[in-house]
């Protein structure tokens, strides 16, 4: 009777072959990690989006400037084309100054005052 005993322990109570994955019987416990985080400092994200904007306008005042040279040079060779002859250099010149004093304006003072708050903040902080 002892292996009649053995072999009726292999089976659960309602005579099926136990499962291997059956955590019916147990409780779950859960365990959450308890991560230690600092407080949000918005001062590195404040720094990055000046450092953006900064890096951003540069590069468009920088694309305005090169753009505006080659603006003069096809100004230059579109005009030589089509007279066949000399060009009115001052009235080239004159539309070509309008152009820039509207489009360089605004972005030179946009690009001051932003790279002068980056900067500025950078130097008073140390």
């Amino acid at each position: 009777m002892p292996a009649d005993r053995d072999s009726d322990a292999h089976e659960t109570e309602n005579g099926d072959p136990p499962s291997l994955f059956d955590l019916s019987g147990e409780i779950p416990t859960v365990m959450h990690p308890t991560a230690e985080t600092a407080p949000y400092d918005a001062t590195r994200d404040r720094e990055q989006a000046r450092g953006q904007i900064a890096f951003y306008l540069l590069n468009l005042l920088a694309f305005i400037i090169i753009g505006s040279f080659c603006l003069v040079g096809l100004a230059f060779m579109v005009h030589w084309g089509k007279t066949g002859g000399p060009v009115d250099i001052a009235q080239l010149t004159a539309s070509i100054k309008q152009l820039l004093e509207l489009m360089l304006t605004p972005i030179i003072g946009l690009v001051g005052a932003a790279t002068g708050f980056y900067f500025g903040e950078k130097s008073a902080k140390g």
